[in-house]
């Protein structure tokens, strides 16, 4: 997808709106009225948009939905022992299309994993704390400006410390 099109997305999900599949033709949900101008954009990228959802759509019926609350409180208690003992740990996203990301205690955890894009535990909190949580959308448009940044806030420049599957165990991730 255009930087474009993921920008409107967001814009939709701003105005309390999500776009869906619904008999072939993309919908908007969650708004009596969309706004001229996002009503316009739409318009402009509905064929990219829509293959966008048709392969969102694609994936989630090859994947197993959203973790049941047991998985997602033995991926916390995970997630916090090893913020608590090493420092850092690796999830796999369902949201980012499988990719896998570094969650780091803070900006100067050592040992970190270079070789994935790093969020600190204070960076997802803000990101999903309360009534602010963000959008799907608005959380990969984040993850491609955090890729193309390459960065933590704070954290020093010219550590490249590859990751090695033996080092960095799969049964160590989490599932988000």
């Amino acid at each position: 997808m255009t930087l474009e099109s993921q920008v409107l997305l967001i814009e939709i999900e701003s105005h309390g709106g999500r776009l869906v599949l619904k008999d072939g033709r993309v919908m908007v949900k969650g708004l009596k009225t969309l706004p001229r101008d996002l009503a316009r954009r739409l318009r402009d990228y509905r064929t990219e948009i829509k293959a966008y959802l048709e392969s969102k759509q694609r994936d989630e019926s090859e994947t197993p939905g959203d973790i049941g609350p047991e998985e997602a409180c033995k991926t916390a208690q995970r997630t916090y022992e090893l913020l608590s003992t090493r420092g850092w740990c690796l999830w796999k996203c369902r949201v980012l299309d499988g990719e896998v990301i570094a969650v780091a205690r803070d900006e100067n955890a050592a040992g970190v994993p270079q070789n994935y894009v790093i969020y600190t535990k204070a960076e997802l909190e803000n990101l999903f704390s309360g009534d602010g949580s963000v959008g799907q959308a608005t959380l990969r448009l984040i993850h491609q400006a955090k890729k193309m940044g390459a960065a933590v806030i704070g954290r020093e420049a010219g550590i490249d410390q590859r990751a090695d599957s033996s080092v960095f165990p799969e049964s160590d991730w989490g599932t988000v």
